[in-house]
């Protein structure tokens, strides 16, 4: 068991200091294809502040077309701010948001079930403001 913990947590410090990445005209070409775990944080924040973590089969597609782009009809941290209406309906407005104030850090994972289980962790530790 403290062995599994020990994994989990190297690669909790792993994500946390990776490049931190801007949501500029670069993003696409700096974004992998691979899948992996992803966080989402306001620029001046501690490594202890993330809004939102997630994972996916393909970096580059969810964290520049589906949330920065906003492609798809869903996102959570999409959705969840909002909810909380500092961004209603406006696409522009939340692309901005990211553009100005966030950064994003990745680590690949190609493994489904791992991604599933480091994701899990981190949320847990990280405890991000708006995921579900």
């Amino acid at each position: 068991m403290i062995d599994i913990i020990q994994k989990r947590t190297k690669k909790l410090f792993s994500l946390v200091s990776s490049q931190q990445i801007s949501f500029d005209d670069n993003l696409y070409e700096t974004l992998p294809t691979t899948g992996g775990i992803y966080r989402v944080f306001e620029k001046d924040s501690t490594w202890k502040e993330s809004l939102y973590i997630g994972q996916t089969g393909n970096l580059r597609s969810t964290i520049y077309k589906t949330l920065l782009i906003g492609d798809s009809t869903y996102h959570t941290l999409r959705d969840n701010l909002n909810l909380e209406s500092k961004f209603p309906n406006e696409k522009k407005a939340f692309e901005k948001y990211l553009r100005d104030n966030a950064r994003v850090q990745y680590l690949e994972i190609a493994d489904k079930d791992q991604r599933t289980l480091v994701e899990y962790f981190v949320i847990s530790v990280l405890d991000p403001e708006y995921n579900d």
